[in-house]
């Protein structure tokens, strides 16, 4: 296995987004950001292991748990279920996208790769709003989320074959309808809670 040249890999499809046409079955989207995860993963645990140990040596356990179960649990569910709900909504429900769903698991698994070029920065262990640092971490994660959002919709458009305007409709959309949904259940359960307090 070569996890340098999958490093390289990985962040070639971070800075080019555009370079992104490869496509991959579920299965092989999640292998690609297995092998582009491996090296990213170890220097976030050197780096952010070293720095919570002079930071709080009590730390080095959940930061470096942190850091295996986000990119080596969380995030791999995480891009089969986006790209289940983007697939439901942009094709199904929005007629965006005329791909299958491996085309967007591919681009979904690419909007990952900016966290793994900045890992060792977005797992920082400072956690505290009343640490300076924290605000650099802050600052470092928003980086990572507008970068991640930016590979998405360029991903989108080479994966789908769509104009850019319908790429960032197709990430914007579903996250506006289940934000509505959210709400109109919060909402009900607000007004059941408080038709319900007066009776008890």
């Amino acid at each position: 296995m070569d996890i340098i040249g999958d490093f390289k890999a990985g962040m070639n499809a971070a800075l080019h987004p555009s370079s992104n046409t490869q496509n991959m079955d579920l299965g092989q989207a999640i292998g690609f950001y297995y092998k582009a995860s491996i090296l990213p993963a170890i220097l976030a645990i050197i780096i952010d292991g070293i720095i919570a140990y002079l930071v709080n040596p009590s730390l080095i356990i959940s930061t470096i748990g942190e850091i295996i179960g986000f990119l080596w649990i969380l995030i791999p569910i995480g891009i089969i279920i986006s790209a289940a709900v983007f697939q439901f909504f942009d094709k199904i429900l929005l007629k965006i996208f005329k791909g299958d769903i491996s085309k967007t698991a591919t681009a979904v698994m690419f909007e990952g790769m900016p966290l793994l070029v900045l890992a060792f920065l977005y797992f920082l262990p400072f956690n505290s709003p009343t640490s300076f640092m924290y605000y650099i971490k802050e600052i470092f994660e928003l980086i990572i989320g507008i970068w991640g959002i930016i590979v998405l919709t360029v991903s989108f458009k080479e994966q789908q074959n769509v104009s850019t305007g319908k790429a960032i409709l197709a990430w914007l959309a579903p996250g506006i309808i289940i934000g509505v949904i959210v709400g109109i259940i919060a909402v009900a359960l607000l007004a059941s809670i408080i038709a319900v307090a007066p009776a008890i």
